[in-house]
């Protein structure tokens, strides 16, 4: 990618962590929607796998 002219960068960590802290907590906000409608466990498990995928 390099060769076509994309440039990536790296965050200095303090940065990320404020960006991490300024962001809603969307997958609390999923769980809890779901829980809601009787589905809680099925969105605490795709929770998981996502977190298991982006590792």
């Amino acid at each position: 990618m390099n060769a076509k002219g994309v440039n990536f960068r790296t965050f200095p960590d303090a940065d990320k962590k404020a960006w991490k802290a300024a962001n809603p907590d969307f997958f609390a906000d999923f769980i809890k929607g779901q829980e809601a409608k009787g589905r809680g466990d099925a969105a605490k498990k795709t929770i998981m796998i996502w977190n298991e995928v982006v590792k």
